[in-house]
């Protein structure tokens, strides 16, 4: 090997400002600031526990701080640890000067190599080196820092020959970005004596981000930061800076000092082509190269990508064997797209269009509309969300999906297309913007000479966005069901649903429409016909959120029908796929929830139905919520409340919620919440303000007008029945309310409404013990009991109360060995124990109840899981449950609960059985 004899350059260097440089080049670096300690990493880091290791990394993973503090920590402890950082300027001779100071700055003893004329007459130097080291009592480690700068072919093989001849006495620890393509470390390898830390181990875990930052972040920010930073160290700490400045342009000034670094640094070694691909690589989500090639009109971008080493452990990894080869890193994804379009703006743009269209046909309509805007072409943005069924991605989605539609919904764009005009106006109904929503469909209705002709289209696809935006309004509860235009939409889907030519799911949302409009009216033959057709179309997986809606759907059919058992199985299959396909929106799982804590309530399980009830000023508005669940919540809500608070509690969470439902115009949940309200007065003898209620609020004066369906749903059929029922019997008016009550049970029991029945049931028993006629009270009562035998709806009864209690002891007075004996007197003991419950339920929050439901069967992680609470969160109200219900354990504290009836009896149930769609 040649050598620059008497290492001219650096003892040339040794006086001058450059001897600094060199110097802190054999210098182990200090701590950074706020510099994290991971013990487990430095453990498998440490150079003396292999002959070598290799940290290998892009830029910003801390290679050198890791090895840094392994190298401080060894030093402390008495061994021998030489550290050189290399520079793209050493060649062979700069080398292995710099590798001799090293060791003498470490304690090997070795000849100063700067002014030593034994140094300089040695041919074989680094076998001068090693001798020196096992010489040298005891370990010695050489810390060998961006080794990827070594670029002089004959410093590489002295590199290699060092770590082939090393003593057993010499670890090497070498950080990089990528290995010299010459060193050869395969034999360290081979013998299982090297280890090798790859970005994959630098990153920061979540519980280390966590301790970066101190401890104060929230779950939530917790698992955004650990998403968005990927564990990238650098990226981190940019983060943390922002977080520490507390000033938009300090933030901003962390920013640009990572764009900085990311051009000094992460292009260092680019080629020019090779940085313009990493560029046009930024504008895209993920790095799928199919698609990329298909863009760039390429056909290489694989074998490109693979060829950015620099770029190893910034590219999240995809699928193997999957052409989605990953993602850039999010940082260096915004910093590519800004500088592309800072440098050459149209071909952001002409990327971001090809990128539109390439995924429009792979069906990701989502992304696609995200490249169009990006493109700035409103009309792509147009076209390909109408050309994705526009409103009909409600149906197929759900919410979730329009949602993030919602951005690309923007006036420029609907202004010339009057089907996303609609899509608009029913996104903007979820939202409850109802003066906006009624602005956007009436610009649909002027473009479209009233929803007879489609300017972008054909006239059918209008006709099939009308009739669904119609059907969304009227199942809001803002639509009276005798309004012409709602009777017009019935008959338009029923036609439309017969197209053959449509596409399936078209024709199961369609079917949809059809079966919740009948579920409504209490046809439930037809109901069930549509359901099935609606399934039928969507099978497959075409649109879970259609199928978990047809699910609602039948429970909510099962559930008026006193079919218990297939009620409950129908809202948990809906359930079951609200948790699995919809976990990042709530929605879906909270409306099948309140639906089924309904039913609990109804059969007066009232544990079960604590989670939604008591939260009077809950937020009784969510988006996605439909009449039905609006009045499923609002009468749970009511109920628990006036029972475990007080009426004025319960009256006053009533209000709020009429006053939404009356500033959203949801004309028929106000009417329904007014009868409510006058069910609670009327109910409590409080007549002249049931009274007052009844004429306040334009509620039907003729029995007939209580009792129809042609401009009601059942649900609010059965609110005016039983709060005018109530009414006439608080006014002692007994004759009147004995001829509604023998109509509303004819209707009733015409219509299959067993829940209804039921509840007629109970409050004609009330109207005849207050009237003094106890024998047409039994009589109402062993209506009931019968009904009960198969019904297990003991909720209606125990609602009267005292009055419930004297007709069901009358009856076993009279007839102690009647076949209704055991019914009776099972619900004499729920009279008797609801009063405990519902104390019970009193001292508890809401959260502590929801709290005491999962303790018996999850973990305080799951717990705060399904809660979205920290797991702090979750111990503080166990802790206060504990306390509450003096108990010492968990175990304890579900006993105790059973056993005062806040928590039901275990039993041990058969699994629900599936019926046949």
């Amino acid at each position: 090997m040649a050598h620059d004899s008497d290492g001219k350059r650096l003892a040339q260097a040794s006086g001058s400002a450059l001897a600094w440089f060199q110097r802190r080049r054999l210098k182990i670096p200090a701590p950074i600031p706020d510099y994290l300690h991971r013990p487990a990493l430095v453990e498998r880091a440490m150079p003396t526990n292999r002959r070598v290791v290799l940290l290998k990394a892009p830029g910003g993973f801390g290679k050198t701080a890791l090895l840094a503090e392994c190298c401080r920590t060894l030093s402390e402890r008495g061994i021998a640890t030489a550290w050189l950082c290399v520079d793209a300027s050493d060649d062979l001779s700069d080398f292995e000067t710099h590798l001799a100071l090293a060791f003498r700055h470490s304690g090997i003893e070795l000849p100063d190599p700067l002014d030593s004329d034994a140094w300089n007459a040695v041919d074989d130097r680094i076998g001068l080196l090693l001798r020196a080291v096992e010489d040298h009592a005891g370990p010695c480690v050489l810390a060998l820092d961006e080794v990827d700068r070594l670029i002089d072919a004959d410093a590489v093989e002295a590199l290699s020959m060092l770590m082939r001849r090393a003593p057993p006495n010499l670890h090497i620890a070498i950080a990089c970005r990528e290995l010299p393509p010459a060193l050869d470390m395969a034999e360290a390898a081979l013998a299982g004596q090297a280890t090798m830390l790859s970005a994959d181990e630098l990153r920061f875990t979540k519980p280390e981000i966590a301790n970066l930052f101190e401890l104060r972040l929230s779950r939530e920010q917790l698992a955004s930061l650990s998403q968005e930073s990927a564990g990238w160290p650098v990226a981190l700490r940019i983060y943390r800076n922002e977080k520490d400045s507390g000033t938009r342009g300090e933030a901003q000034a962390f920013r640009d000092v990572l764009g900085n670094w990311l051009e000094s640094r992460l292009w260092l070694g680019l080629s020019d082509d090779d940085g313009d691909f990493l560029l046009d690589l930024g504008l895209f989500d993920r790095i799928d190269t199919e698609l990329i090639d298909e863009v760039l009109e390429g056909r290489d971008s694989r074998q490109r990508l693979h060829a950015l080493v620099s770029l190893v452990g910034l590219i999240e990894p995809g699928k193997s064997g999957s052409s989605n080869a990953g993602q850039l890193h999010p940082l260096l994804r915004d910093h590519c797209a800004k500088r592309r379009f800072r440098e050459t703006p149209e071909r952001f743009r002409w990327i971001h269009r090809r990128t539109a269209l390439a995924l429009e046909r792979r069906g990701e309509t989502i992304p696609a509309l995200r490249h169009a805007a990006e493109a700035g072409d409103r009309d792509l943005v147009g076209r390909i969300l109408e050309a994705a069924g526009g409103l009909r991605f409600w149906f197929l989605h759900g919410p979730p999906r329009i949602r993030d539609a919602e951005p690309f919904l923007t006036p420029d764009v609907v202004e010339s297309r009057p089907r996303l005009a609609l899509a608009r106006c029913a996104m903007l109904v979820l939202d409850d913007r109802m003066t906006d929503a009624k602005r956007a469909y009436d610009l649909a209705a002027a473009q479209t000479d009233g929803f007879t002709r489609n300017p972008t289209g054909d006239d059918r696809e209008l006709r099939i966005d009308h009739c669904l935006t119609q059907e969304m309004i009227f199942l809001s509860g803002c639509t009276p069901i005798s309004a012409a235009s709602l009777q017009a939409t019935a008959a338009d889907l029923s036609l439309l649903a017969q197209d053959h030519e449509l596409e399936p799911t078209t024709r199961g949302a369609l079917e949809f429409g059809l079966c919740a409009y009948e579920n409504q009216r209490a046809k439930f033959d037809a109901t069930l016909e549509h359901a099935e057709r609606s399934r039928q179309f969507v099978s497959d997986g075409r649109s879970p959120y259609l199928a978990m809606q047809l699910d609602f759907q039948l429970g909510n059919m099962a559930m008026a029908q006193g079919q218990v058992d297939d009620a409950e199985t129908w809202y948990t299959r809906g359930l079951k796929t609200a948790k699995a396909d919809y976990r990042k929106d709530a929605t879906p799982f909270l409306l099948g929830d309140v639906l089924l804590r309904e039913l609990e309530l109804e059969r007066n399980r009232l544990a079960h139905a604590v989670g939604v009830g008591l939260r009077t000023r809950d937020s009784f508005a969510r988006a996605g919520n439909t009449f039905t669940t609006y009045a499923a919540k609002s009468a749970v809500v009511t109920e628990l409340a006036q029972h475990a608070v007080g009426v004025d509690t319960a009256l006053s969470g009533l209000s709020e919620m009429w006053e939404y439902a009356r500033r959203t115009d949801r004309s028929t949940l106000t009417r329904y919440l007014s009868a409510l309200r006058v069910s609670i007065l009327a109910g409590v003898g409080r007549v002249v303000e049931a009274e007052r209620t009844w004429r306040a609020e334009g509620l039907p004066e003729e029995d007939d007008d209580c009792l129809g369906l042609v401009d009601k749903n059942w649900r609010e059929v059965e609110a005016l029945a039983c709060a005018r029922l109530r009414l006439l019997t608080a006014q002692e008016a007994y004759e009147p309310a004995r001829q509604f009550a023998r109509r509303l049970l004819e209707f009733a029991d015409a219509h299959r409404l067993v829940r209804t029945l039921m509840r007629g049931l109970a409050v004609s028993m009330t109207l005849e013990h207050r009237a003094g006629n106890a024998d047409a009270a039994v009589a109402h009562l062993a209506a009931f009991l019968h009904r009960y035998a198969t019904t297990d709806y003991a909720r209606p009864v125990v609602r009267e109360g005292e009055a419930g209690r004297a007709v069901l002891n009358r009856l076993l007075e009279s007839n102690p060995n009647c076949a209704l004996k055991a019914a009776a007197e099972h619900l004499i003991d729920e009279i008797g124990s609801t009063a405990g419950k519902e104390a019970a339920v009193a001292r508890f929050t809401a959260r502590e109840l929801e709290v005491l439901r999962r303790l018996a069967e999850q973990r305080d992680k799951e717990i705060g899981s399904d809660l979205g609470i920290t797991h702090d969160g979750v111990r503080y109200h166990v802790r206060r449950i504990f306390a509450k219900l003096d108990a010492r354990s968990r175990h304890d504290a579900v006993h105790r609960a059973r056993a005062i009836g806040l928590l039901p009896a275990e039993a041990v149930r058969p699994p629900p059985r599936l019926p046949v769609a």
